[in-house]
């Protein structure tokens, strides 16, 4: 059988000296490790071609994951804020009631 993809991805990148990241080369030889393994099993076992239909699941799922994270930061930087202004407003609410221009019942 022909070797994996992401050996030739490597490759590639080698031949042409683009710098990639750790985590990326790392990643790239541990799927062309798993699918080496899995051509142990199965002789022609195409792993790219058997993950292709599984992929827009798989990226709406990513997708919403990261919006949900951006809502997350989104709601966390609002909060932030409002504490931040908390002190003020207490500093305001405890003076006004002091001067006896807020009423409390």
């Amino acid at each position: 059988g022909q070797g994996s993809i992401f050996t030739r991805i490597v490759d590639v990148i080698r031949q042409h000296r683009i710098a990639l990241p750790g985590e990326l080369a790392s990643a790239l030889r541990s799927f062309a490790t798993l699918e080496g393994c899995l051509r142990v099993i199965v002789e022609d076992y195409d792993m790219v071609g058997r993950a292709l239909p599984l992929m827009p699941a798989l990226l709406r799922r990513t997708i919403s994951l990261s919006r949900l994270a951006t809502d997350l930061q989104a709601t966390g930087v609002i909060s932030l804020a409002r504490l931040q202004r908390m002190p003020q407003r207490l500093e305001a609410l405890l003076t006004g009631i002091e001067r006896g221009s807020i009423g409390i019942t």
